[in-house]
């Protein structure tokens, strides 16, 4: 890119507000793409780095910069938090990445309304920390909040660990201010409710920056529950755990938190720091932690042997399956959501295991987001795959995925987001191969290898995590004869294809 565009970029935003250094040209190069960190660590430290890195201070600097890259016909990549996990930020064509996080501002609450209005780089805990200060909730908790914004929600149709109860982000966006190609800025309404044609609000949710740069919002708020009860079940097997999961959403209940482990991912839970039920015998837990903490790696390299004997020992020894439960709201409603969802597990013969493995799990919500370091580090990688289903359709989806993958990775799930008509499978993947190169080779085949199973099983490809680079080659498939009505939004939207080149739609 031309000096003469960082100088002119530099004049409209100042010096302090634009940067070629190489240090900040790497950092905006990835998010946590688990692809890219492979590459980084094999020393493939710039796979795409952008041309220059921009600080916008304002709507009306965003609409400057959008606009002065759309007549030079050059790439804009918007930047949140940087914790996506499918490349939706990697600047594919170089360009200007362009950080929004000091768009940071969050408004009042109107009381009346329930609504506040929030600017795009607003960190989530921040904005947690806001509402509740003043007695509401967004009610959005994924487990990214202290490392994502409110723009990234927006972009990638995320949700929360409490969306049974409050939705997903989707449902929580009553109207968006965005920069369009062209540098006009433009607002998108969708609440309370509208009818004058199609919703262009919802086409810019979960469009990942590639129709426009989201800068602000309003979001729906709630009032902040004043009690939360816990509580963990045990299922014999996994198939009786989702029919009591369907029963409960079946039933009108509402539960902010419900998730069913897998056996393998029950285990796991476990293993750290006793969630998951009565306590293992204390040689035994010694024994499997220290074949986690040190045996990973081989495990990874047979993970055929390691998922039938991991399955094995997770139901024998953790005795069937585990189901976390939160209920949170007004008054005693908590309490009687609960009693009744205890009178329902009896029909699935489930049983009770108290709060204690519930609220170790709620302490400890937000960890698994850092919990990956340490596989990289072990040389191997982990993954996420969230899909969704109707809930005939759940368990196929789950054995059909697992018996694709499980010869090449090792496999765990869970059941979660649940609503009437079914829930998400989260799936976690752990790989590894003799070196980096084969690593890829293997990480780019599990990934298209479970998309395909996925949707052959009639699932989803993604619940909340987004398309980013990761999934587009899935997309035509997912989308069908759609596809084409996306291409012409692009086209309408967007005609020089300067927005997030590369990303959720395939080439």
């Amino acid at each position: 890119m031309h000096t003469s565009v960082a100088k002119d970029l530099e004049r409209m935003l100042g010096v302090q507000a634009v940067s070629r250094e190489e240090r900040d040209r790497l950092a905006y190069s990835r998010d946590m793409w688990p692809r890219s960190l492979i590459l980084l660590r094999s020393g493939v430290d710039r796979v795409y780095a952008p041309d220059l890195v921009v600080w916008p201070g304002s709507v009306e600097e965003v609409a400057g910069v959008v606009g002065y890259a759309s007549k030079r016909g050059l790439p804009v990549v918007p930047f949140g938090g940087g914790s996506g996990v499918c490349g939706g930020t990697t600047p594919r064509g170089g360009g200007i990445v362009m950080d929004l996080k000091r768009l940071d501002r969050i408004g009042d609450v109107d009381k009346t309304a329930r609504t506040v209005e929030v600017e795009a780089g607003v960190n989530g805990q921040h904005l947690e920390d806001a509402l509740d200060a003043r007695g509401f909730t967004a009610g959005h908790f994924p487990a990214s909040i202290t490392c994502s914004t409110v723009g990234g929600w927006i972009a990638t149709r995320g949700a929360g660990q409490c969306s049974s109860l409050y939705g997903k982000i989707e449902d929580m966006v009553s109207r968006a201010r965005f920069v369009a190609a062209d540098g006009e800025v433009r607002q998108a309404w969708g609440f309370p409710r509208r009818a004058p044609g199609p919703d262009w609000l919802q086409a810019i949710i979960g469009s990942e920056g590639t129709l426009g740069v989201v800068t602000d919002a309003t979001l729906r708020v709630h009032a902040a529950p004043e009690r939360r009860t816990f509580r963990a079940l045990g299922f014999p097997s996994l198939r009786q755990g989702v029919e009591c999961m369907r029963d409960i959403m079946a039933r009108g209940l509402r539960p902010a938190v419900m998730r069913l482990y897998d056996p393998l991912d029950t285990l796991i839970a476990r293993l750290s720091h006793g969630t998951g039920g009565e306590s293992l015998p204390p040689r035994l837990g010694r024994t499997l932690r220290a074949a986690r903490e040190h045996g990973l790696r081989l495990a990874l390299l047979r993970p055929g042997v390691s998922n039938a004997l991991f399955e094995r020992i997770g139901t024998v020894i953790a005795g069937g399956v585990l189901m976390i439960l939160v209920f949170e709201g007004k008054g005693r409603l908590p309490e009687e959501e609960q009693a009744v969802t205890l009178s329902l597990m009896l029909g699935h013969r489930g049983r009770d295991l108290g709060a204690g493995p519930a609220l170790d799990w709620f302490h400890r919500r937000y960890a698994v987001s850092f919990w990956q370091s340490k596989v990289f580090a072990s040389g191997a990688f982990s993954d996420t795959f969230e899909v969704s289903a109707t809930w005939d359709r759940i368990l196929p989806l789950y054995q059909r995925v697992v018996e694709t993958l499980g010869r090449r990775v090792l496999v765990m799930a869970h059941m979660s987001h649940g609503y009437s008509q079914g829930c998400s499978i989260y799936f976690t993947l752990a790989g590894s191969a003799h070196d980096d190169e084969a690593m890829v080779r293997l990480y780019d085949g599990i990934w298209e290898d479970g998309l395909k199973a996925a949707q052959a099983a009639g699932g989803v490809i993604s619940h909340h995590h987004g398309i980013g680079m990761s999934k587009t080659g899935a997309m035509a498939a997912e989308l069908g004869g759609a596809l084409e009505v996306h291409e012409a939004l692009k086209a309408s939207f967007d005609p020089r294809g300067i927005l997030n080149p590369g990303k959720l739609l395939p080439d």
